[in-house]
């Protein structure tokens, strides 16, 4: 896959999550008066972190961070992660995959070396 295929890969992976957000939270889309659906979107994806983070507290904590390999519910915590995202970059206008590649070379430029 080139770049600009996979640009557009997370341009159409951000249209199918608006196209869900809309079937799923209909009054977030149509009712003005509610909570501006990118709000909903910034809460979600902190709320899905802050999942995420509390899995790798408790390894921390079991002294076996190696559990989080064996853990179905870490790649389910990743994907809610990663859903809310590229919700929330798609509803502000930005594709992930652009804002990836910008900062990416933006890293290089500043370290002098591959980076992430």
């Amino acid at each position: 896959m080139m770049p600009t295929d996979i640009s557009y890969a997370f341009y159409l992976l951000g249209e199918e999550c608006k196209k869900d957000s809309q079937r799923w939270f209909p009054l977030l889309h149509d009712d003005k008066t509610a909570l501006p659906i990118q709000a909903h979107f910034a809460l979600g994806l902190m709320g899905e972190a802050g999942e995420l983070c509390n899995l790798v507290k408790k390894a921390i904590r079991a002294a076996d961070i190696k559990e989080l390999e064996d853990r179905e519910d870490v790649a389910g915590e990743i994907a809610d992660v990663f859903i809310y995202l590229v919700d929330f970059a798609h509803s502000l206008g930005y594709n992930v995959w652009d804002c990836y590649e910008a900062k990416h070379k933006e890293l290089v430029q500043r370290w002098g070396k591959e980076v992430g």
